[in-house]
């Protein structure tokens, strides 16, 4: 595991980065919790914005992991069969 703290006790620079960031994040989620009207097609939908905003971080998550993941696993299968294809 990780050390959060140097030898001297303090936090890290990058530990308190994120604190900073999580920080400016909630604050912009409670500011923005009007009601927010979203219309597809014949469908309408009435929510807060906070949770769509939530729910559009989500689905950037998960088309990045996604995405990440077809790029970065097709590169690791060559490193593990030792750069031969498979089944010749």
């Amino acid at each position: 595991m990780r050390k959060r703290r140097n030898e001297q006790g303090r936090i890290s620079a990058r530990a308190a980065a994120a604190i900073v960031i999580m920080a400016v994040f909630a604050l912009f989620l409670l500011q923005n919790s009007a009601d927010v009207e979203i219309k597809l097609f014949f469908w309408k939908m009435t929510m807060p914005r906070v949770f769509l905003l939530l729910g559009s971080l989500a689905a950037g998550f998960i088309a990045g992991g996604l995405a990440g993941w077809e790029v970065f696993g097709k590169k690791n299968e060559g490193k593990k069969s030792g750069g031969r294809k498979q089944g010749m």
